[in-house]
């Protein structure tokens, strides 16, 4: 396969990684097709410091949960890459897997009344991966508590309109084929870190799906704009 852009935008990539998007299966991908050494191992949502800019900047490919304002600060040179999933459905995927932990699988009982409580329990502990997440990854900084989400919003269609590649969770073939045209590689999909299986959204607890739609408002106007504009 050829190589239709310059060379150098292969060798700086970020890989904005937001969390039950097939992130890690991308990572994994990427390493694979350039090797074991080109990706640097995934990182958790954190403030970077110069230190860690340092060591992740030595990376082909910086891969993790890094949010838009440390990738502006300390790889504004690179190119970015990342993958959208609905936001409802990475919520709950979000929220099993979790739950399929062993240290939460162990407090959960076949009664159905103790499993949604669990999931309650999830959502209330995990606020800053289940409350707009997206926006606040791709416009600004996860991690920030007082925010102008609709700010953010706006900042986080600027970055998918700039990025490189962007992804679609439920789409992986079609969106790895664009990117490896981009990249002139080939790209095998190596699926990792799967949620077992679960539910449909029409199966869950209503309960459960109300309170994730409160908590996403603006991820789920980013979604809807960003699937219209690459439809």
């Amino acid at each position: 396969m050829s190589c239709a852009c310059d060379y150098s935008i292969l060798l700086r990539l970020v890989h904005i990684h937001l969390g039950k998007a097939a992130g890690t299966s991308l990572r994994t991908t990427l390493s694979n097709a350039l090797g074991p050494d080109s990706c640097c191992k995934p990182f958790r949502q954190m403030r970077l410091t110069a230190e860690d800019a340092r060591y992740y900047d030595s990376f082909q490919v910086i891969s993790g949960h890094l949010s838009r304002a440390d990738q502006l600060k300390w790889f504004g040179d690179r190119r970015v890459i990342t993958v959208m999933r609905e936001p409802i459905d990475r919520a709950l995927s979000y929220v099993h897997f979790v739950r399929s932990q062993p240290e939460e699988a162990k407090k959960i009982s076949t009664d159905s009344r103790r499993a949604t409580a669990t999931m309650l329990e999830v959502i209330e502990k995990s606020h800053q991966n289940l409350h707009n997440t997206m926006v606040r990854q791709l416009g600004g900084h996860t991690l920030d508590e007082q925010v102008d989400f609709q700010v953010l919003l706006e900042n986080a269609k600027r970055t998918l309109r700039e990025a490189l590649w962007v992804g679609r969770q439920d789409a992986m073939p079609d969106g790895l084929r664009r990117l490896a045209a981009l990249l002139g590689r080939d790209l095998e999909m190596v699926r990792v870190n799967v949620t077992p299986s679960r539910p449909r959204i029409e199966d869950e607890d209503p309960r459960i799906v109300d309170q994730l739609i409160a908590l996403n408002e603006f991820d789920l106007q980013l979604w809807r704009w960003w699937a219209a504009a690459a439809a």
